[in-house]
């Protein structure tokens, strides 16, 4: 993972009897900045003046949940709920954070003490921590949920979640919702929630 900014990661995998190179980074928020073409041409400018010449097997993205104050929410699901464990916010760390949530978890399930339990305290509620994030949340709520609202027109869609007006990605081709992450085909049909049901033609 490179220090830069838009970050850059580089990772091997193992793909039938092929080492391939697997290249992430230049990521933006759900519903922001998305109508950028060239996000695919960041990462592919970066991978040739870096390694040289290549040819590309495969392009997707993807979402990562980010908690307020960017620490996961790992252990119970609720104080009053027993046996029931969540684990998400991983801020695109997944592959890190998921083998903390599993000793956590694991701890927890069988009545152990660990350490970390208590930084990834899952039912937290420490919103003021992080007076940026909670300032561009209720941001993006007013203008894309209230301010939508009275500004609707037919060229416009919202999310079938809360109704937060939607912005279009051109790099995937998707609906994306900036308030809680929903994303929708061109069409309309349901890719990712929150959201429950596909957009209304």
């Amino acid at each position: 993972m490179s220090t830069d900014n838009p970050g850059i990661s580089y990772r091997s995998v193992i793909n039938g009897d092929k080492r391939l190179l697997l290249v992430a980074g230049n990521g933006n928020k759900t519903g922001k900045n998305c109508n950028n073409i060239n996000n695919y041409q960041f990462l592919e400018d970066n991978l040739k003046n870096t390694f040289g010449d290549y040819n590309i097997l495969y392009k997707w993205t993807a979402e990562d949940c980010i908690s307020l104050d960017k620490i996961p929410y790992i252990g119970r699901f609720s104080n009053i709920v027993d046996d029931m464990y969540v684990a998400t916010g991983f801020k695109k760390w997944g592959m890190t954070f998921s083998n903390v949530a599993a000793n956590i978890i694991t701890d927890s399930i069988l009545n152990e003490k660990n350490k970390y339990s208590n930084l990834f305290n899952s039912t937290r509620v420490n919103p003021i921590k992080n007076k940026t994030e909670m300032k561009n949340m209720l941001y993006e709520t007013f203008n894309s949920l209230i301010k939508g609202r009275f500004t609707r027109k037919k060229s416009k869609r919202f999310c079938t979640h809360l109704g937060c007006e939607l912005s279009f990605n051109k790099t995937t081709n998707t609906w994306d919702c900036p308030c809680h992450g929903s994303r929708f085909t061109n069409e309309g049909d349901l890719i990712d929630g929150p959201g429950q049901k596909d957009l209304k033609s």
